[in-house]
């Protein structure tokens, strides 16, 4: 039910292909915008994997040297819009780190489970800083069509 951003993939595509990230993630607006914003893409801000970990530590317990939990709570934190179920990553990521069968909160799970399973390096995950999904929550009225 969410849309995509007619750039998403071009964008993913250029980031992952220069960067060479385990997996990526990027942002989402929860209203859609006319007309459709163009993004530059070599002007795209990122957060490296490094630093996403770091946050990521630091919203959990307030303590730089620990160990990623493996739970269902957004990654990075410091007010970043990511949209954890959006997520790209190399066919190789997929074998080796598997997801969960929650029914909720799976995609966060997974990420943890990445920047676990690879660490805090900065080749282990990217966040790109652009809106590339138009997200409607579940409960939005523009799903209800979608209900049985």
């Amino acid at each position: 039910d969410d849309e995509m951003h007619p750039q998403r993939l071009e964008i993913i595509v250029k980031i992952m292909s220069i960067s060479k990230p385990k997996c990526m993630v990027h942002s989402y607006r929860l209203t859609k915008v006319y007309p459709l914003p163009i993004f530059d893409t070599s002007k795209v801000l990122i957060m490296r994997g490094k630093e996403i970990y770091q946050k990521t530590v630091l919203k959990d317990n307030n303590k730089p040297d620990s160990i990623i939990q493996e739970k269902a709570l957004g990654i990075a934190g410091g007010g970043t819009k990511i949209h954890h179920g959006h997520v790209s990553c190399f066919k190789n990521v997929l074998l080796e780190v598997k997801q969960t069968s929650r029914s909720r909160g799976q995609d966060c799970v997974f990420l943890r489970q990445v920047l676990k399973h690879y660490g805090p390096v900065d080749s282990t995950m990217i966040f790109a800083k652009v809106p590339l999904t138009y997200y409607f929550p579940s409960t939005d009225p523009y799903n209800v069509k979608y209900e049985k």
